[in-house]
């Protein structure tokens, strides 16, 4: 169930992020407690707001005076944070709610996760928090901190480790344990970790409100988390938008590839939409990077906390190894990155400062540079000055340990920075913690792995990319000018009458019971005609011979009527034979294939990719979440691997691309408008042709609420 909208502003976790007033239901004196660590960190963490232990047992609680509830207290409380057995938990929301405690963080565990009962008792938290308006973290969760604010609600050991006051990453995750080990990397590190949030079973605040709150708060640069699956994708999407908007980059660890529930469904766009397929595609639609480890996920938030977005792909690989350098290279190409040749000017420039150096890109620059430190920067200018680079990775070994040379060094590095601010610096350097912090703090990212170098520029030019595409609009979706599935289409023609009520073009059509009508209609559409047989028993046709196509005279297609009759007698005897379509063949085109596909969870999304026999077996097709405008569409086209075959490769007709994006356009219009009653749909082929496109056949499965309704 959707949070209302009334509570859905990220204005409504304040109280629960950043209170100026918390009390700790159970309460322990000892400090390595559940009950005890979060007193024990918020009093070392130097929280500087009210603080009020609830234990009835006891008069103090670690220096912290004690009460047998909440209603003792005098005056308004933010937040209470719970650590009670899990029958407690209830009623201790309960009198929270009488006070008027404003959120809630519940760290007992004991609910959905355990079964029936637990469900039941979680299910009384959510209905609480509905009809109170009191925001709760949790059950089942390690809670949260704010480091800005010298706030740690967690009971997690990771706190131990020193996290820093205003760092720019915040953390969310579904997974307690998870977030934990991460909190615990980044402290390793010495990233900037600054607000760290455990979702747990999310009974009322879910991970969409937490990157919502992040989106909009001051002291965060960059968004990490991991994610295992959402229960309102548009909520979800309204934070991914609002992040992206606010210039701050989105990365996620999306666990689960699970395609299960979708295969059975007997269309070529639900098979090749595994559920984690439409997950990707969400995540990128909506700006998200996705990573799967989590050396990736902390590199790639690390990487994009300065928000220095280069203008565009085209990189420069130096290092003092020619080795290292075609790795480097290789790495770089593979990610997307543009690593062309030095223009002959530059190469020159850096030949006559390094006589041995290889020049192209990769550029090897040899050992000369220890010789010779003023060559770093120099060789860093005649690259920038001489080309149209925007993202430099430099591999310099452990030349960082030497402290003289990087004196030396930081100078002019520090004033090549300055001098160009938008352009993207990575250095591939082991070196001492302050001497990292000297060079970060001047702008460089710094890594020891020079592969993990070229990975975070990579996934710095997809932020940049995403920056520059910024939210796509969405026209809303004019119900009464779409077509609404009422009852489960019986067959191809009745669907191909749906697309074109929806504005998707259709060649030139009629379903005929005679020879003589199929001659009438043959000789009114002109020859060649494609002949069909039209079953709602048979919706693989190909399969069992029933199509006839270049059928070029009159008396091929009373020959055709005729064969396609004995032809499905033979291959489905029980089948109802509803007539033979007769239709217009197109010749000339591009064969694509285009669908529908809903998720229960996600909604509906449009499938496209090339057509013909071998769309699951190649598998080059697109994703994109259900509306969408012509931006998306034409953005969609392009991210086929085969795309050049569209585009006019070898010679071939260009075809009208368009008319393709307006296609695609309007089929997500449908597919909104149809979101509760089309399971799945495809259209296959739809020819792409230079002047206009046509879908040539179509099927679609009905959702389950669809299909009942057409059998009433």
């Amino acid at each position: 169930m959707s949070i209302p909208s009334s509570r859905t502003p990220s204005a409504t976790l304040s109280a629960v992020f950043e209170p100026s007033s918390i009390a700790v239901y159970g309460a322990s004196s000892d400090p390595n407690k559940i009950g005890g660590r979060p007193l024990r960190y918020l009093k070392e963490l130097g929280f500087k707001g009210k603080l009020y232990a609830i234990n009835p047992a006891r008069d103090t609680v670690q220096g912290v005076r004690a009460y047998p509830g909440v209603a003792a207290i005098d005056g308004d409380l933010d937040l209470a944070v719970i650590a009670v057995p899990a029958e407690s938990v209830l009623a201790a929301l309960q009198d929270c709610v009488v006070k008027g405690v404003k959120g809630a963080v519940v760290l007992s565990s004991g609910f959905s996760e355990v079964g029936s009962k637990g469900a039941q008792m979680q299910a009384a938290i959510t209905a609480l928090a509905r009809s109170s308006g009191m925001r709760i973290l949790g059950p089942n969760c390690l809670g949260f901190v704010n480091g800005a604010q010298g706030i740690s609600v967690t009971f997690s050991p990771s706190r131990e480790l020193r996290w820093p006051q205003l760092g720019t990453i915040g953390f969310v995750t579904q997974s307690g344990a998870f977030g934990s080990h991460s909190a615990a990397v980044c402290c390793n590190r010495g990233l900037n970790l600054g607000m760290w949030i455990t979702t747990g079973n999310e009974a009322d605040i879910d991970i969409a409100d937490c990157i919502l709150f992040l989106a909009e708060d001051s002291h965060t640069a960059v968004i990490a988390g991991y994610i295992e699956g959402c229960r309102d994708a548009p909520k979800l999407a309204a934070a991914l938008d609002c992040a992206r908007r606010n210039g701050k980059q989105v990365v996620l660890l999306k666990a689960g590839t699970s395609d299960a529930g979708v295969a059975a469904v007997a269309s070529h766009t639900a098979v090749l939409a595994g559920r984690d397929e439409l997950f990707d595609a969400f995540l990128r639609q909506h700006g998200v990077i996705r990573v799967r480890s989590v050396d990736e996920l902390l590199d790639t938030a690390y990487a994009c906390a300065p928000g220095i977005w280069p203008a565009s792909a085209r990189a420069a690989i130096i290092s003092t190894s020619g080795g290292v350098g075609v790795i480097m290279a290789d790495a770089a190409i593979d990610g997307g990155l543009i690593v062309d040749p030095l223009p002959v000017a530059a190469q020159d420039k850096i030949r006559a400062m390094i006589p041995f150096a290889g020049t192209r890109n990769p550029i090897d620059t040899t050992a000369q540079m220890v010789n010779d430190i003023t060559l770093v920067s120099k060789c860093f200018e005649a690259v920038i000055e001489g080309s149209d680079t925007d993202i430099i990775v430099t591999h310099m070994s452990f030349i960082g340990y030497d402290t003289a040379l990087m004196d030396e060094l930081s100078g002019p590095l520090f004033a090549l920075r300055r001098k160009y601010p938008d352009k993207l610096f990575i250095l591939s350097m082991l070196c001492e913690m302050n001497m990292r912090r000297r060079f970060e703090d001047a702008g460089f990212l710094l890594f020891e792995d020079p592969s993990r170098a070229v990975q975070a520029a990579v996934k710095c030019s997809m932020a940049a990319e995403f920056v520059r595409e910024g939210v796509a609009p969405v026209d809303a979706v004019d119900k009464a000018a779409m077509p609404v599935m009422r009852r489960a289409m019986s067959n191809e023609y009745e669907v191909k009458k749906m697309l074109r009520a929806a504005g998707i073009p259709v060649a030139a059509e009629a379903v005929v019971t005679s020879v003589e009508e199929a001659v009438a209609q043959a000789r009114a559409i002109g020859f060649p005609v494609v002949m069909k047989v039209v079953s709602r028993d048979i919706p693989h046709k190909t399969e069992m011979g029933g199509v006839l196509l270049n059928v070029a005279s009159v008396e091929a297609v009373a020959a055709g009527f005729q064969e396609l009759h004995a032809r499905a007698r033979v291959a489905a005897p029980h089948a109802t034979l509803e007539g033979i379509l007769v239709a217009r063949q197109i010749v000339g085109g591009v064969e694509t294939i285009a669908g529908i596909v809903n998720d229960p969870v996600l909604g509906p999304f449009v499938m496209f990719g090339l057509g013909g026999i071998f769309t699951e077996v190649f598998s080059d097709v697109v994703f994109r979440r259900a509306p969408f405008g012509i931006g998306q569409a034409g953005k969609m086209i392009r991210e086929l691997r085969s795309f050049s075959v569209l585009d006019g490769a070898r010679g071939r007709p260009r075809a009208n691309l368009a008319a393709l994006a307006e296609t695609l356009c309007r089929l997500s219009q449908l597919a909104a408008a149809n979101a509760g009653t089309i399971e799945s749909m495809d259209i296959n082929p739809l020819i792409a042709c230079p002047d206009a496109v046509y879908a040539v056949d179509a099927m679609v499965v009905a959702s389950i609420e669809s299909a009942q309704e057409s059998k009433r």
